[in-house]
């Protein structure tokens, strides 16, 4: 699970970042971002890969919340993301 993955988007072009290498052994992937986030391209970037390379791939962007929320009362995508992973993991696993 990513959640508000940051510095994935590093690559030429902005594409993955050249360290990350996808694999037919790469699991099934959740990500969680906000739009607001300066990061949020990360999310969209890695998601691309991922569908590229035929990874089954989950992704969820709020409009805002920012960077750093973690499991933060208050924040809706702090109180949002715990339940959609949940679900997401039931699915797969």
């Amino acid at each position: 699970m990513l959640i508000y993955p940051a510095y994935l988007d590093q690559g030429e072009n902005r594409t993955l970042t050249p360290e990350l290498q996808l694999t037919k052994e790469t699991p099934p992937i959740f990500i969680f971002q906000t739009a607001d986030d300066p990061y949020s391209n990360s999310a969209l970037v890695m998601t691309a890969a991922l569908r590229s390379e035929k990874i089954p791939v989950e992704l969820h962007i709020l409009p805002s919340g920012g960077h750093g929320y973690g499991l933060r009362q208050g924040n809706f995508a702090g109180i949002t993301w715990p339940t959609l992973a949940e679900n997401w993991l039931k699915r797969i696993f």
